[in-house]
């Protein structure tokens, strides 16, 4: 899961520095490099102020997700989602997200233990 992270971040970061500079200034494999660095050096604040950073970076998603399921519901029509649903476009790349999402129970129990229940 690391490695995703590292990748697609690197991606975003190469991507963020080619449209502000307009050249490809940052490859994907450097900004992966900055990605890493970034939030790696995060870990080394300590648990009390890493809780701080990802209680702010919780809210951001909560707050963004909130303004997305706002602009998304007036558009959503309950009959559509019962009457053109199509499984079978799921069924390949769905499994695979759906068992990489199962990798969060492996840390709970991990966390529970650093942080001492």
């Amino acid at each position: 899961i690391i490695v995703a992270y590292s990748g697609d971040g690197g991606q975003i970061i190469s991507e963020v520095f080619t449209e502000i500079t307009h050249s490809n200034l940052v490859s994907a494999g450097f900004g992966s490099v900055i990605f890493a660095l970034f939030f790696g050096s995060l870990a080394t604040y300590g648990t009390s102020k890493v809780d701080v950073i990802n209680r702010v970076f919780v809210l951001g998603l909560l707050a963004t997700f909130i303004g997305l399921v706002g602009i998304g519901v007036p558009i959503v029509k309950g009959s559509n989602l019962l009457d053109y649903s199509d499984w079978s476009a799921v069924y390949p790349a769905g499994i695979s997200i759906g068992i990489l999402s199962f990798g969060a129970q492996n840390v709970v129990p991990t966390l529970l233990r650093y942080l001492d229940n």
